[in-house]
């Protein structure tokens, strides 16, 4: 049984994984842009030519099993060319929300999230993740989400979080809310907001959405 956070992290077994690039041919900075997302985190990136592979595609390896495969254009619509606005506005629709499989295939490692502006792509990184989490939550339509915000303010100020955890909340979903208390969301939302644990423990905050 794991009694912390920090025990939580400890259990991931971090394998080794990588991404490939495999027989890169688009013009867009494919690379650069991946490169960009995934700096400073335990995943490499790396280009290969294979004559039987499809073009402009992306696979996942762990040591040299592929795991996984995507291509350039799902990553580009789904992260790449993202921008966090579309999620913040509900431009993007919720049921429409994936994650690529290269990407899924990342579950078990453990990413840093830096100081903005440091951590722009990997907060996009985070919140795309964070959308899938929800999604997948509100589909089961039971269980316990448990999601933190650095002010809760933010689900009044965000017109497409605010319409996620409103489908959530409304779906069978006990939905918990941990962040500064500087609005309750219980007010309009049948949800639990806790700010007292932030309280004491300010560096746990970290954003959902």
């Amino acid at each position: 049984m794991v009694d912390s956070l920090r025990g939580f992290f400890e259990q991931i077994n971090n394998p080794d994984r990588h991404l490939v690039v495999l027989n890169r041919d688009a013009e867009y900075p494919v690379r650069s842009l991946l490169d960009s997302m995934l700096d400073g985190q335990p995943v490499s990136v790396s280009d290969l030519d294979v004559a039987e592979e499809e073009t402009d595609a992306v696979a996942l390896f762990e040591d040299d099993e592929i795991l996984a495969r995507s291509t350039l254009d799902e990553l580009l619509e789904s992260v790449l060319l993202i921008n966090s606005d579309l999620y913040k506005t509900g431009a993007i629709d919720f049921e429409d929300i994936t994650l690529p499989d290269v990407l899924q295939g990342l579950d078990e490692v453990p990413f840093r999230l830096r100081g903005y502006p440091a951590s722009n792509k990997e907060k996009l990184l985070l919140i795309s993740i964070s959308r899938v989490i929800e999604r997948i939550a509100a589909e089961t339509g039971g269980g316990r989400l448990r999601a933190s915000f650095q002010r809760l303010s933010r689900l009044n100020d965000e017109r497409g979080t605010y319409a996620v955890y409103e489908t959530l909340s409304n779906s069978g979903v006990d939905v918990h809310l941990y962040g500064i208390g500087d609005a309750d969301p219980s007010d309009n939302l049948p949800v639990t907001v806790h700010t007292q644990y932030l309280t004491k423990h300010p560096r746990l905050a970290v954003s959902a959405a």
